[in-house]
């Protein structure tokens, strides 16, 4: 019998891969493609954290010893440098319903800790109940369950999860070091569509308890229930989603993917992307800054997001009182028009050297012919304020257009006019982009429309747009190209967050929106970033009936954010202990 079952166990594996003989109806798989030197890829950064994690070669090993005990099995018996799976049964981690895969590293030895015939569910003889064991072409499959295990054996006649997978999915499940691929389809009724309901009886509830006026709760509520339907229907068309991580010692990068159903609509819209190969970082200044993105995704103008909510929003009742029909169908005419000529955008919040506040938004739109187009812009940022009106009817909210000409530089500038805004919406707007805030653009090179939104005076506007298009920008720093080489080859969208700016800048202005609310916190750190980063970069890349996004985090980069956040907590402590001591009886106490 031990000859037979070591004939079946030395089968070579397969040329497919180890999803070969898992079906493509389970709920999810875990794969693990080289434990042991994940584990030490690991190790060895947290050990850089703390030197308890400074784990020698025997000591890895020692931790795999434990997951092999944990199965039943004895010492060394997984050859940890294949993939190990988990495959998930059914929705959730129950222990009774998971299926482990593994190579056995020495199969002579395995094989004498099996009982039963090796062509059938086989049982451990390890002094542990319920553990079953079925071969498939080299890999074992463990449960405690028998029932777990006859779901690959049912997979036989049905497709198998690897052949359900593309090749791009396949190079996502095997090149990287931790994947969870799950079904979508299997969560959806217990733990996904229960979640929408709720998630939009949250809004509403969030909009009675801010005591909304009816025509701003009619609006954002038609605004609410759009992204929600818009949420749903993505949801609902959704396939399969791959989760991956990696570190090679350097960084970590984490990847999303998610598939939708071909003949959907999400898949219909996603197959009508293009590129048009612009360079996304021109015009963008290289200086310190909080957030910069940029994408050169081309969509239809009968195809536009944004113009689908401008026709849904101006169609409320509310909205369209206060707007003429013939207004209301130009308006969505050139919203339409306008987001269906972009050959792509960028944009950066951007902070001047050696200042945290006020931000300046700077940013282009890339046209084939921005001059025309900039004359529809304008007639959209005119039409704007009524709309805007709606939302914000008690702030006053206005805007100021005009025609400037500042040293040969011909531009529109749109300024908000503060004074007549209540003062919470005025607070608020200062406390972001400063007092005298405005919106100016004009045409620089022969197919960018570049603009502005900043308290700083007309003669760095016009600096911006005489710097040549071919000038160093965000793009050409040093440690941005290091984090977006990372990042997908070809992208539809890219984003760069750096953290330090971001920790520094939210206390400061989430002590000035608490201002304009007349609400008080006695605890607000204000950290001091000298340099830039640590930066985090995100890409996302689109294809016929996919979105995957990646995103990338060196590790020195999240030794550094660790640091940050440790003296955040300092001054967090130190300052409720002032707090504390200034209060009245703290003496006493």
């Amino acid at each position: 019998m031990q000859g037979i079952i070591v004939g079946s166990l030395c089968q070579a594996l397969r040329a497919g891969d180890a999803l070969s003989h898992v079906p493509s109806d389970v709920a999810g798989v875990f794969i693990f493609n080289d434990l042991k030197t994940t584990l030490r890829n690991v190790t060895g950064f947290f050990a850089r954290v703390d030197s308890d994690f400074d784990l020698t070669e025997s000591e890895l090993t020692a931790d795999t010893v434990v997951l092999e005990e944990a199965l039943g099995l004895k010492a060394g018996t997984c050859d940890f440098s294949k993939p190990f799976l988990v495959v998930l049964t059914r929705p959730g981690m129950h222990a009774r319903s998971l299926v482990i895969g593994f190579t056995p590293k020495n199969r002579e030895q395995f094989a004498g800790q099996l009982t039963g015939r090796s062509d059938s569910i086989q049982r451990l003889s390890s002094g542990i109940k319920n553990r079953y064991v079925l071969f498939r072409d080299g890999m074992a499959f463990i449960s405690e369950r028998k029932k777990a295990i006859r779901t690959i054996i049912g997979g036989a006649g049905k497709q198998s999860l690897s052949a359900s997978l593309d090749k791009r999915q396949k190079q996502l499940c095997f090149q990287n070091d931790i994947v969870f691929h799950l079904r979508v389809e299997s969560w959806r009724a217990v733990y996904i569509s229960p979640f929408m309901p709720i998630l939009s009886q949250l809004a509403r509830t969030g909009m009675t308890v801010q005591s909304m006026p009816k025509e701003k709760t009619e609006a954002v509520t038609e605004v609410v229930d759009w992204f929600l339907e818009r949420i749903g229907s993505v949801v609902d068309q959704m396939e399969g989603v791959t989760l991956a991580l990696s570190f090679d010692g350097k960084g970590f990068r984490f990847i999303h993917d998610h598939t939708f159903t071909p003949d959907g609509t999400v898949a219909d819209y996603l197959s009508t992307a293009e590129q048009t190969d612009v360079d996304l970082w021109t015009c963008l200044p290289d200086r310190p800054f909080f957030m910069a993105g940029a994408s050169d995704w081309v969509s239809a103008a009968d195809r536009a997001v944004v113009a689908d909510l401008a026709e849904r929003v101006l169609s409320v009742p509310s909205v369209s009182e206060k707007i003429s029909e013939d207004e209301r169908r130009r308006l969505i005419e050139v919203t339409s028009s306008f987001y269906g000529q972009m050959r792509g955008f960028n944009m950066m919040l951007s902070t001047r050297e050696g200042e945290l506040q006020p931000l300046e938004m700077i940013g282009t739109y890339v046209f084939e012919d921005p001059a025309r187009v900039a004359k529809q812009m304008r007639s959209i940022m005119e039409s704007s304020c009524q709309t805007l009106a709606t939302f914000f009817p008690s702030s006053g909210y206005s805007i100021e257009p005009r025609a400037c000409n500042t040293d040969g530089v011909s531009y529109d500038e749109y300024r908000f006019q503060l004074e007549i805004m209540d003062e919470t919406t005025r607070c608020m707007v200062e406390s972001v982009y400063g007092p005298n805030c405005c919106v100016r653009q004009a045409v620089v090179g022969k197919d960018r429309i570049l603009y502005t939104v900043t308290a700083t005076d007309a003669d760095e506007f016009v600096k911006l747009v005489k710097s040549p298009v071919s000038s160093r920008n965000v793009g050409d720093n040093e440690n941005v190209r290091e984090v977006v080489g990372h990042l997908a080859t070809k992208p539809h969208f890219v984003m760069i967050f750096d953290i330090g700016q971001a920790m520094a800048l939210g206390p400061r202005m989430m002590k000035a929106g608490m201002v304009a609310m007349n609400q008080s916190m006695p605890v607000f750190p204000e950290l001091t970033v000298d340099t830039q980063g640590p930066l985090i970069g995100w890409s996302g890349t689109i294809r016929d009936r996919s979105v995957t996004g990646q995103a990338y985090i060196s590790a020195d980069g999240i030794l550094r954010a660790v640091d940050l956040f440790k003296q955040f907590g300092e001054q967090m402590r130190r300052g409720f202990e002032r707090s504390e001591m200034g209060s009245p009886g703290a003496e006493e106490s």
